[in-house]
C-alpha cells in the first residue's frame, strides 16, 4: 500500500512540474483508482495570434444603441464601443482590452477606458473628454453573430446585446 501511495504522489509531483513547465493549463484524467493511466489533457487554452487572427469573433456588431468594433493585436482582443444616438451632439465610445478564453468565448476586462466626445453640426470628433479609465466587465460571445457586453463599472441604459452587422 506504502509502494502505491508513493508512486501515486511521485506521478502526481510528475505531472505538476510537466504542468508548471508548459505554457498551457493542464487537466489531469486519472483513468483507474491506482493512477496508473495519467493523461494530460489541454484545458482552458488562450487563442493564440494565428487563432485570434482568423477568428470567427472579429468584426463589428451592433443593436439600436450601440456599435462594437472588436479586433485583435497580438495576442489581445480590442472592443471599441460607440453609443449610435448622440443627444445634443455628444456621444460615448468604452475601449477595453483583454485575453480570449476559447473554452469559456468571452473577454474578462480591466482598464477600460470610457471617453465623452463631442461632435459639431456635421457628425465630425469636435472634442474628446476620458470620463474614466478603470472600467471592468466581460464579453460574452454566445456564438460567431452575437456578443454580450457586462459593463460591471456603470449602468447603462439599453440594450447590451449586439449582434453581427
Amino acid at each position: 500500500m506504502k509502494k502505491i501511495i508513493f508512486t501515486m504522489i511521485v506521478i502526481i509531483l510528475c505531472c505538476l512540474t510537466v504542468a508548471c513547465s508548459n505554457n498551457e493549463t493542464t487537466k489531469v484524467n486519472i483513468d483507474d483508482a491506482a493512477g496508473e493511466n495519467m493523461k494530460l489533457t489541454p484545458s482552458n487554452t488562450i487563442a493564440s495570434k494565428e487563432t485570434l487572427e482568423e477568428s470567427a469573433y472579429t468584426g463589428s456588431f451592433e443593436n439600436d444603441f450601440y456599435i462594437a468594433t472588436v479586433d485583435t493585436d497580438n495576442d489581445e482582443m480590442t472592443f471599441t464601443i460607440v453609443t449610435k444616438n448622440r443627444t445634443d451632439g455628444t456621444g460615448y465610445e468604452w475601449v477595453m482590452k483583454g485575453f480570449f478564453s476559447e473554452e469559456n468565448t468571452r473577454v474578462n476586462y480591466t482598464d477600460g477606458v470610457k471617453s465623452v466626445i463631442t461632435y459639431d453640426s456635421s457628425g465630425n470628433e469636435k472634442k474628446r473628454q476620458i470620463e474614466y479609465d478603470y472600467g471592468s466587465g466581460r464579453m460574452q460571445f454566445t456564438d460567431s453573430d452575437h456578443l454580450v457586453w457586462n459593463n460591471s463599472t456603470e449602468f447603462l441604459e439599453g440594450d447590451k446585446n449586439l449582434s453581427r452587422k
